[in-house]
């Protein structure tokens, strides 16, 4: 193995497998690294550390970016936003989606922390940064597909009017636009109607949110159907619980569950079970 493929598979994996950094100074990760370099060339050893592989990362994302670059080169691209929230932070992810060579590809561009608010107008400068990053022109977007929230489709139709003139530089953003440019893109937001679908780029709502959506009004309007479902969705979080889940194991090893009648009842007798789960094995 080389010393540059070694690199790469350390850098491997923290980047894709979420090695922490500091696991490539272990001791016994050195012991089974070190064979390898000392087997090298003197003009192939390399040094894996955490504070070596840091910085390879950086370079070898920005070849996938420039790989990605030369791939939509051209291309008429689709759009795909969503957004998530964990532990008070918040993401926004951006897909793109094209042909080439009569197949379909699927790249993931970004999944960026958002630090400003998510309305829409900052969520299309988020958006067109990173468009801007591989080059990708809005002239290039077929579509846009967003879930049906006011302000990703906003974002969506702020998107669909800005006119992009010049992508050489890879980085440049919209605050390093001229006068000129930047009031030229202002007049074109003012004068825009946002309130219609009627843009070159079409506005397409995720059929997975728009099914979610449905079957909410539908649980909605079922209300005896609604009642069961709140009744599982109680037990599976019952049963998610580290203490009930470990008492399952235990008992689960010395004596097998005998049947699925019974496991209910084994189930609910480790521990005193909240009424609403214990209603739902025992007919009203």
């Amino acid at each position: 193995m080389s010393g540059a493929a070694l690199e790469l598979h350390c850098t491997r994996l923290v980047s894709e497998h979420g090695l922490a950094f500091k696991v490539l100074s272990y001791d016994a990760f050195q012991d089974i690294i070190q064979p390898l370099i000392r087997a090298m060339p003197a003009s192939e050893k390399v040094t894996i550390s955490e504070n070596s592989i840091p910085p390879k990362i950086t370079a070898l994302a920005e070849k996938a970016r420039e790989r990605l670059r030369v791939e939509m080169t051209g291309k008429m691209v689709s759009l795909m936003v969503d957004g998530c929230s964990k532990n008070q932070r918040h993401f926004i992810g951006i897909k793109t989606q094209y042909c080439r060579e009569e197949q379909v590809f699927v790249r993931t561009l970004s999944v960026e922390e958002i630090f400003s608010s998510s309305c829409g107008d900052d969520l299309k400068n988020i958006i067109h940064g990173t468009l801007r990053r591989y080059r990708i022109s809005s002239n290039n977007l077929v579509s846009f597909t967003s879930d049906s929230g006011a302000n990703y489709v906003r974002a969506g139709r702020l998107l669909a009017v800005v006119e992009d003139d010049d992508l050489e530089a890879e980085n440049e953003d919209e605050d390093e636009l001229l006068p000129e440019e930047r009031d030229k893109m202002i007049r074109g937001l003012e004068s825009a109607d946002l309130s219609t679908d009627d843009f070159k780029m079409q506005s397409i709502r995720c059929a997975a949110h728009t099914l979610h959506l449905a079957i909410d009004e539908a649980l909605k309007a079922e209300r005896s159907l609604k009642t069961t479902i709140d009744k599982v969705r109680s037990l599976a979080n019952y049963l998610r619980n580290e203490h009930q889940a470990r008492q399952i194991k235990t008992t689960c090893a010395c004596n097998k569950l005998l049947s699925f009648s019974a496991a209910p009842n084994n189930i609910l007798s480790f521990s005193p079970a909240p009424n609403n789960i214990l209603s739902f094995f025992v007919p009203s």
